[in-house]
């Protein structure tokens, strides 16, 4: 049995092929969101999670890629993120989400 994972559309999918057939299981902990906002809110707001374990990478013109941890984010807004010394951080120049070292959103 071979067991691999990908990641669809936002939710994190264990793919396990047998010499039968192919199984989809999905874990447990990991829900679909439909937008980012929703996946910062869900680490901001539900108890089960630390929002300081949270890393964002985003587009950082001219440098390229920067990351910010959680404990630096202030607020989340309808199209921004605001950190704690004012700056705004564009959603879309956000190109991945990790907690606690595991990747839960990649820009396509």
């Amino acid at each position: 049995m071979k067991k691999s994972e990908k990641i669809t559309k936002g939710l994190k999918v264990n793919l396990v092929e047998s010499s039968e057939d192919s199984i989809l299981s999905l874990d447990s902990h990991v829900k679909k969101f439909r937008t980012l906002r929703d996946l910062l809110n869900y680490f901001l707001w539900n108890p089960d999670y630390d929002f300081g374990k949270v890393e964002i990478e985003y587009i950082d013109r001219p440098k390229g890629i920067s990351l910010v941890k959680g404990e630096n984010v202030k607020e989340i807004g309808h199209k921004f993120i605001y950190l704690i010394d004012g700056t705004p951080l564009p959603m879309h120049r956000i190109v991945r989400v990790i907690y606690g070292g595991e990747e839960w959103w990649k820009k396509r």
